[in-house]
């Protein structure tokens, strides 16, 4: 477990530094890393090393937050982090497209709330998939998701246009929550038999 709450953290003392995050912060616990947290208002306006996790199969919880004040850039590759299950990238200044999770067979738990995302909204297909959170980036686009047990999707305050998309295949859904996009039109019958759904937000 590596744990950094500090509020004065800022990431390597290098005023030059190319990346506010360095993998070599895990050379002694690439293989048994399990839990890793930083979460600080000076983070530096910087971008996470690409690889950063390429060596850190084993992670299961993974959050980096900086309030808004710091670290830019795209996702770093989560692709070979085989065990992660809940994802934490949360007020940052990231930018690029949201990733598609292929290769996370067990991801649970997605929160990538208030960064600078854009692009389309991944068709993501996973079964282990419960929580998604994209509300308050710049994503243009959404043609559903193949996440049959997801419990609750939050797509609210982007950029998003078009039709709303069929989502009548997420038959779990219990929340979602769609306002402040530039949808134009609604697919009839897009969420039947999501019959259940407690809360749909919608202006």
């Amino acid at each position: 477990i590596l744990v950094f709450t500090e509020p004065n953290l800022e990431g390597q003392s290098d005023s030059a530094q190319d990346f506010v995050l360095y993998n070599d912060i895990f050379d002694d616990c690439r293989s048994s890393l399990n839990f890793f947290r930083v979460a600080s208002t000076n983070l530096l306006s910087k971008d996470i090393e690409p690889e950063i996790f390429s060596n850190t199969p084993n992670i299961s919880y993974l959050y980096i937050r900086s309030y808004n004040r710091g670290v830019t850039g795209p996702i770093p590759n989560l692709g070979n982090i085989q065990n992660l299950r809940r994802l934490y990238l949360l007020q940052n200044n990231l930018t690029g497209p949201v990733p598609s999770f292929a290769n996370n067979n067990r991801i649970f738990y997605v929160n990538l709330f208030s960064n600078n995302l854009s692009g389309s909204i991944p068709i993501i297909s996973q079964n282990s998939l419960r929580y998604l959170y994209l509300h308050y980036n710049n994503l243009d686009a959404f043609n559903g998701l193949q996440s049959p047990n997801l419990l609750r999707l939050y797509i609210n305050n982007n950029q998003i246009t078009g039709d709303i998309p069929d989502l009548s295949n997420l038959t779990k859904l219990r929340d979602l929550f769609i306002r402040n996009n530039l949808f134009s039109g609604y697919i009839a019958n897009s969420l039947i038999p999501s019959v259940k759904c407690r809360a749909i937000e919608h202006q």
